[in-house]
């Protein structure tokens, strides 16, 4: 028994949820993808928006698509928006989705599907290489996405439009023309009435194959993001070691642009171009002290072991030295000792004298600052201390010093200056005073 067309392309859908809302606008990707979800025997939700653009020929659609429901006992659900003086194709669209969001808190859906096929998908290729998109734009349109917590299904990206008129066809099934879909006043229509006919006449299947190579290039940037993936420890912190970003190229602009996605918070929507994201990567090859300027008052800095971000609107580290950006808060704690006891390293720990410690202060550092390093004799400013240990400017006023007035005793995870060292075997009571939490300042070569 010869098997309809309709029934043969419901098989190539794909995995569907048992509970779905369908986009559903009358035209014949809608028509014929509420046909193959009730085919595919899922319990589903139809969803119109009059856009309240096209006067009487909206309110026809609407008339079809309510009468379709209701011969096929489907459930609807209608919403009228009411347009800007000059609306444009965003702002549609912007109001379709958040119709689309209502509709599925009021249905509690597992998805929302939607009807764009292997030539929507050509348009949206074509589309994006022509303004410039790199391998994100290229890969246009997957077959699940989300929107925030939206779930979107495309099931019919490997069908054409042609197939399905041929489906709608054969079963005798009307449906709506937008007239609007045979304006050029948008580069979408440009694209899908003249560039991929062109494209048809001179290699005939190219939207076909245009559809599969965005597939290929789908599952490239999937191991990308799964690359990316391995750096998500630094995301949400200020600073990125640069050992992290010693990698290709292609996989280095996508740990920056998540890195600083990550932290750019509402300024994300100014976006970070082409341009940018090259201007970045390119002082991780610079000397120490170069800038990037980037969108949102924000800036990259290079520094010895790290790449810095910072902003206008990041405040300078108190006292209590809770570190931003995700980074734990650092815990200071004395203990006496006793015997032989270990006296501490000179970075995370270190035993002073215990009468010591009603002088001292613990606190970040201040203009006038100065040190005695550790095996030398004379003082030494500290701004010189953190330059001759290459430490990053931006880690400077954060890393936390125990103090007797202006002398700098210990920099936390740097090093120790003039503390007399305790013997071995001695009366005098010392106290190890030890760091605990995160500083990203003390690198692996520094503990060496």
């Amino acid at each position: 028994m010869n098997t309809s067309r309709l029934d043969q392309l419901a098989e190539r859908m794909g995995e569907i949820p048992e509970k779905v809302l369908a986009g559903f606008s009358g035209g014949c990707d809608s028509t014929a993808l509420v046909l193959l979800l009730l085919k595919r025997k899922v319990s589903v939700t139809c969803v119109h928006v009059h856009h309240g653009l096209r006067g009487e020929e909206a309110d026809a659609d609407e008339a079809f698509v309510r009468a379709f429901c209701e011969q096929h006992a489907i459930p609807l659900l209608v919403y009228h928006a009411k347009p800007p003086v000059n609306p444009g194709e965003g702002w549609a669209r912007e109001a379709r989705y958040a119709f689309f969001r209502m509709a599925m808190q009021q249905t509690g859906a597992q998805a929302l599907v939607l009807a764009h096929h292997s030539d929507d998908q050509a348009e949206t290729f074509l589309l994006h290489l022509l303004r410039g998109s790199g391998l994100e734009g290229l890969c246009a349109m997957k077959r699940i996405s989300w929107m925030k917590d939206m779930r979107i299904l495309r099931p019919l990206l490997g069908i054409s439009h042609h197939q399905l008129q041929e489906a709608l066809t054969e079963a005798g099934q009307e449906w709506r023309e937008d007239s609007t879909n045979a304006e050029d006043d948008f580069l979408r229509n440009r694209v899908r009435h003249q560039l991929l006919p062109t494209m048809e006449r001179i290699s005939p299947g190219a939207a076909e194959r245009i559809a599969v190579t965005s597939q290929i290039l789908q599952e490239d940037a999937e191991l990308l993001e799964h690359l990316v993936h391995q750096t998500d420890d630094w995301m949400g912190r200020s600073e990125i070691p640069l050992d992290v970003l010693q990698c290709p190229g292609a996989q280095q602009s996508r740990i920056l642009r998540a890195w600083w996605a990550s932290l750019a918070g509402a300024r994300k929507e100014m976006g970070l171009s082409h341009e940018k994201t090259m201007e970045l990567q390119s002082i991780v090859q610079k000397d120490v002290g170069a800038v990037c300027n980037l969108p949102g008052s924000m800036r990259a800095v290079r520094g010895y072991q790290y790449l810095h971000m910072l902003s206008s609107g990041m405040q300078k580290e108190t006292a209590e030295w809770r570190l931003a950006h995700g980074l734990e808060a650092l815990s200071l704690r004395f203990m006496l000792l006793a015997g032989s006891a270990d006296t501490g390293n000179g970075k995370t720990s270190q035993a002073i004298p215990e009468e010591w410690v009603r002088d001292l202060t613990v606190r970040t550092r201040r203009s006038g600052d100065w040190i005695i390093p550790f095996g030398q004799s004379g003082r030494q400013p500290l701004k010189e201390y953190f330059i001759d240990r290459k430490v990053d400017q931006p880690f400077r006023d954060r890393i936390p010093l125990i103090c007797r007035g202006q002398e700098v005793l210990v920099v936390c995870g740097i090093g120790a200056g003039g503390v007399p060292k305790r013997p071995e075997q001695t009366d005098r009571p010392y106290v190890l005073i030890s760091w605990h939490g995160d500083m990203p300042w003390l690198t692996k070569e520094k503990e060496k």
